[in-house]
């Protein structure tokens, strides 16, 4: 299959290096030829060679790549993603953010069919080292497995050391979410309540209607930018989520089937809507709801520098060591879901209500915050309490009967 001979003709230097010829997978005669061009390290390549091509991992090195090379084709295929329709533009930005800085900045020398466990493994140690959490650093790992799964279909390596490396991550959880208490909230609707001498009228209404659309209706920022007139019906008090408004302004359907829904629309958050579209609503040719004045969108960073001043006013800190700045406005979402479950509502139909494809993702997501010490406590209670006439140590009924 594979054997070893000096060149008959000296190269450039000048030197007659040993060479290892082979036929590969596909019939074609190839040729490699180890770094020092000794024979012992050519006898050794060979070996190599036959093993790989024996168990199907073996890429030619005249066909390989840099990493940098094969990662810059992975973010132009996800550019022909989003002219395609199918990412949006934001999620390309990401790929090609975390791709560029942290993958790239890392790995962009090394060929890429020579990638070791021990390098992806060092990327993932400066990730690590440069302050990011376990969670965001195992991300961009998967992101690298994704680069990985583009290369091997395209035969650039024929195997996925990200996703060997990404084994080791299991079981990293993500932070539990802290939610907002009944007190935290009732501060917070008060402080939205009161529009401060410097607050021109639009803000002062906008953060009054998206908090009270996240608090009492349980929708996402870009799902209550995404609202249209067709969607809020007033007569029967039902908002029709169908859309959600992206960074770039795109109007897009939710990401799942779960996502479209029809959820309550209590009448005092009917009222602030209503009252919005009568004093600042703007002609939009797709008919959404909630517009800056010269009719362009709403930017996230400008409602999030709202959303913080309102937790000022409120007294409600952002601010918790490690968990810095975790009161952020889906947290309002995150309140809805745990406040309906504590008042009876089954989790599916609060996951329902959540758009959630899956029961199991509410309670993996809200479960730890539902139920209280005492919550559960009396729920045990009530199950014993059923069965107060049964002896435990006799195991048979007693008969209570006077």
């Amino acid at each position: 299959m594979a054997s070893v001979r000096q060149l008959t003709k000296p190269n450039r230097e000048g030197k007659r290096p040993w060479v290892v010829e082979y036929t590969d997978a596909t019939g074609k005669r190839r040729r490699a030829t180890p770094p020092t061009g000794l024979k012992k390290d050519a006898d050794k390549l060979r070996q190599k060679i036959e093993e790989n091509i024996n168990n199907g991992t073996h890429t030619p090195a005249g066909d390989t790549r840099s990493f940098r090379a094969v990662a810059e084709l992975f973010i132009r295929h996800y550019e022909d993603r989003v002219k395609a329709g199918q990412t949006s533009r934001s999620r390309q930005e990401l790929i090609a953010s975390v791709v560029s800085k942290h993958l790239i900045g890392n790995l962009g020398a090394r060929a890429y069919a020579d990638l070791s466990f021990k390098d992806v493994e060092a990327c993932h140690r400066t990730m690590r080292e440069a302050g990011l959490s376990h969670l965001t650093a195992r991300q961009y790992m998967l992101i690298g497995k994704q680069i990985d799964d583009f290369a091997m279909r395209r035969g650039y390596t024929k195997s996925s050391m990200f996703s060997v490396f990404t084994k080791e991550l299991r079981g990293i959880s993500k932070p539990k979410v802290r939610v907002f208490t009944v007190e935290d909230i009732r501060r917070i609707l008060a402080a939205a309540n009161v529009r401060l001498p410097r607050y021109r009228h639009h803000p002062f209404l906008l953060l009054r209607c998206t908090v009270h659309l996240a608090v009492f209706c349980g929708l996402r920022f870009g799902e209550i930018m995404g609202l249209t007139r067709e969607n809020v019906d007033f007569v029967n008090g039902v908002i029709r989520v169908r859309h959600s408004l992206t960074k770039d302004d795109v109007l897009k359907a939710p990401k799942t089937a779960a996502g479209v829904r029809d959820v309550p629309l209590p009448h005092h958050v009917a009222y602030l809507i209503q009252n919005w579209m009568d004093v600042h609503r703007r002609q939009e040719p797709r008919g959404l709801i909630f517009r800056m004045l010269d009719g362009a969108m709403i930017e996230h960073t400008n409602h999030r520098d709202l959303w913080l001043g309102l937790l000022e006013r409120a007294g409600v800190s952002c601010d918790v060591g490690a968990d810095r700045d975790v009161f952020h406005f889906h947290a309002l979402r995150h309140f809805n879901a745990s406040l309906l479950v504590q008042m009876g509502m089954p989790v599916t139909d609060v996951a329902q209500m959540l758009g959630h494809e899956k029961f199991d993702t509410t309670l993996q997501t809200y479960a730890h915050p539902m139920v209280g010490a005492v919550r559960r406590h009396e729920a045990f209670e009530q199950m014993a309490r059923l069965f107060q006439g049964v002896d435990a140590t006799e195991t048979r009924l007693i008969d209570l009967t006077p």
